[in-house]
């Protein structure tokens, strides 16, 4: 909403690339389970240690980088891979957290633009 999108390079033009490079849907019902149990729930966090995600939940990993559009300089570049929480009755959508993740970072790009132009406003979104 505050940046104009164009089509050709130019000065003060920076060109984004965006790559989705895993999405992964949860399984709601055993999810939500296994988020009841103290039992389950100790072993999704020792699934989480080795892997980085609990078990049962979705999944989603990203490569960015932004460029100067004139030069190519190379001005960002960012790799993340999220995935979603484990906790009671979360909702039964299996893109849920696939869907949270995205919604992150679009906030997370839009702070970091903010930051690169200078504005003393900008609002880093929550992990």
């Amino acid at each position: 909403k505050n940046y104009q999108m164009v089509q050709s390079p130019g000065p003060d033009v920076m060109h984004v690339r965006i790559g989705i490079t895993e999405a992964g849907k949860n399984v709601p019902v055993v999810d939500n389970l296994t988020a009841a149990y103290p039992a389950a729930m100790v072993l999704s966090k020792g699934k989480k240690y080795v892997s980085s995600t609990e078990s049962f939940v979705g999944k989603a990993s990203i490569e960015a980088e932004a460029t100067d559009s004139q030069t190519g300089e190379l001005l960002a570049a960012a790799v993340d891979r999220r995935g979603g929480g484990k906790y009671a009755w979360k909702s039964l959508h299996r893109w849920g957290d696939v869907e949270e993740a995205f919604t992150y970072w679009a906030k997370k790009f839009a702070w970091r633009a903010c930051m690169m132009r200078g504005d003393a406003t900008c609002e880093l979104p929550k992990e």
